[in-house]
C-alpha cells in the first residue's frame, strides 16, 4: 500500500516553524521517509533513532538525515523504534557535553 503521509509537507512545516518531528514505527519505511524529508530539510538535520525507548535494553543512534538509513543498518536497529528529526537534538548534544547526566535524587 502507498504511504498516505505527505512527508514533504511535514518537513516544510517542521523547517519553517522550527518543529521537531517524532515518527513512531518508522524504521520499516525509513528509506521512503528519508528521501521525502530530504526534499525540504537539509541533509545535516540531526536525527535520532531509539529502539525499545525507555526500556533497559534501549539502543539508539544519533546521525544526520542524509545518513539515516545507513545508520539504522550499521547500528542493527529495528522495530519498535521512534525516529526524532530536528534541531532539538543539537541542544541535547550540547547539554550532554556541558554536564554529565545524574539520576534524579542524587546530589552533585
Amino acid at each position: 500500500p502507498q504511504d498516505p503521509t505527505d512527508w514533504r509537507a511535514l518537513a516544510a512545516t517542521a523547517r519553517d516553524a522550527r518543529l521537531t518531528l517524532v515518527i513512531y514505527m518508522g524504521v520499516a519505511g525509513a528509506s521512503h521517509i528519508q528521501a521525502e524529508l530530504l526534499h525540504r530539510l537539509p541533509g545535516d538535520t540531526p536525527v535520532a533513532v531509539i529502539q525499545h525507548a525507555s526500556l533497559p535494553h534501549q539502543r539508539h543512534v544519533v546521525t544526520k538525515l542524509v545518513s539515516l538509513c545507513d545508520s539504522i543498518v550499521a547500528a542493527g536497529l529495528g522495530s519498535p523504534s521512534i525516529i526524532v528529526v530536528g534541531d532539538v537534538l543539537r541542544g541535547l548534544a550540547i547539554a550532554a557535553e556541558a554536564a554529565p547526566l545524574r539520576s534524579i535524587g542524587t546530589s552533585p
